[in-house]
């Protein structure tokens, strides 16, 4: 229970978030000298997809994809879809964002057997839209809206505990296990910069603007165990020291995927609370 002292006689727009739940957001009148209770129960969200979407700064053909996403990221907002993008190292093999987590970038292309960029995964299954950027943009706008009127099997709900510096991205994921899961699944968290501009374009395709770019995963690529069975839940710190060439526009990504099928149950980030 929470409780608000010596707040004004007046209405107002009472909001309750919390992720991985559906949010509470009703009016409410407060007289003076009186109490009024809210009383409300959390529901769990429906699922949120996460757009898994790999480029490279020299490849022809991604500058059409990258602004589909951006649009459609845009239209539906933070609560409804989340992005997380890596970088190939062909055809530029000098593409930054690659070298800066290299290791990591290249994990994430063999789990998926990307061979080719650009690339899209929505909620671990790849899209085939062979390039046609208006195609791509029909898809994502057709798929999104139907996640929220699933039931979740998984809620994932992210404490942030960021250092007043941001030099560390601190904090705790806990997964809550609605329904059993694959037994191959695990929790993955990753550390994304929401925007990366650069003066001068890294690569021959003339793109200067980047976003939700994966920096750095924690611990690893491989993911981290989580309770599958029904009614369980999984408690994980992390913690990302900030390195020099990443910005201060850092957040957290985390998702459950099943190793075995590739499906993404649920995910959720720091974007949106």
């Amino acid at each position: 229970m929470f409780q608000l002292n010596g707040i004004p006689a007046g209405d107002y727009v009472f909001e309750l978030k919390k992720s991985g739940y559906s949010e509470c957001n009703q009016t409410i009148s407060i007289s003076s000298g009186g109490v009024t209770t809210v009383n409300h129960t959390l529901t769990a969200a429906g699922v949120i997809p996460l757009i898994e979407h790999f480029a490279n700064t020299s490849c022809v053909p991604c500058p059409p994809t990258d602004e589909v996403l951006e649009a459609v990221l845009h239209d539906f907002g933070v609560r409804k879809t989340i992005s997380l993008g890596y970088h190939a190292n062909y055809p530029g093999a000098n593409d930054p964002m690659f070298l800066a987590a290299s290791e990591a970038n290249l994990s994430r292309m063999s789990y998926y057997a990307v061979s080719s960029v650009p690339y899209v995964a929505y909620n671990g299954k790849r899209i085939n839209y062979y390039g046609n950027a208006p195609r791509l943009n029909d898809s994502l706008r057709n798929k999104i809206p139907l996640e929220s009127k699933k039931s979740a099997w998984v809620s994932i709900q992210i404490q942030p505990s960021n250092t007043a510096d941001f030099e560390t991205v601190a904090g705790i994921v806990r997964v809550e296990t609605h329904q059993a899961i694959g037994s191959q699944s695990k929790l993955r968290i990753a550390l994304i910069e929401r925007s990366i501009d650069y003066g001068q374009a890294p690569g021959t395709n003339g793109m200067t603007h980047f976003f939700d770019v994966m920096r750095a995963f924690y611990p690893s690529t491989d993911g981290l165990a989580v309770n599958t069975a029904a009614g369980q839940t999984t408690s994980v710190a992390y913690s990302f020291a900030r390195r020099q060439l990443w910005g201060y526009d850092l957040f957290v990504v985390a998702f459950v995927q099943d190793d075995e099928t590739k499906n993404i149950y649920q995910s959720a980030w720091t974007v949106y609370p």
